[in-house]
């Protein structure tokens, strides 16, 4: 346990902030309400974000925010639980996207899961941070600084190559939209 460092112990919480050992609403840990609606009381801004069209189930109740991060501190940033590998965390639920592949997804490897994916929630699809292809695109494909006028000419040229993507948005009750970005 690391809570003298963790960002609850900064903001002056302490272990009766959440627990209580005569007054516990939930059974498990003593907490004094549930786990996620404790989480709710002071990280107001990721609530909305469980709401979003596409997300990670916490408001089913199939995950928890201590399945992802460590209340009581940890070495990583957002107290993830996690280890050495900054996406070990991604991989206790989606296993079958750590690999090894013949063909890696590069942008794993590089920059990894959350630079292209919302960890709550998002609009589009797969909890993809970015709406059209190109933009998308755009985000993942970066010129070096050293790069000449005849790389920039070459690499906008690439650009306008690009064409819309076909989408069908679904949930689990069926079609909701179908349409390119």
């Amino acid at each position: 346990m690391n809570f003298s460092r963790s960002a609850h112990s900064e903001n002056n919480l302490s272990c009766l902030s959440c627990h209580s050992a005569h007054h516990a609403g939930e059974r498990q840990f003593l907490l004094i309400k549930s786990q996620t609606a404790l989480c709710y009381t002071c990280h107001l801004k990721v609530k909305p974000q469980f709401n979003m069209p596409f997300h990670h189930r916490v408001e089913e109740g199939l995950i928890q925010c201590v399945d992802c991060h460590n209340p009581h501190g940890g070495f990583i940033n957002k107290q993830l639980r996690s280890a050495a590998a900054r996406d070990s965390v991604c991989y206790r639920c989606h296993a079958d996207k750590h690999g090894p592949f013949v063909f890696e997804h590069q942008p794993i490897k590089t920059e990894g899961c959350i630079d292209c994916h919302s960890a709550h929630g998002s609009p589009n699809p797969r909890l993809i941070k970015t709406r059209t292809s190109t933009s998308f695109a755009l985000s993942a494909t970066r010129l070096p600084r050293s790069a000449g006028p005849r790389e920039h000419r070459t690499f906008t040229a690439r650009l306008r190559n690009i064409r819309p993507a076909r989408y069908v948005m679904r949930q689990s009750t069926g079609l909701i939209s179908t349409g390119t970005f």
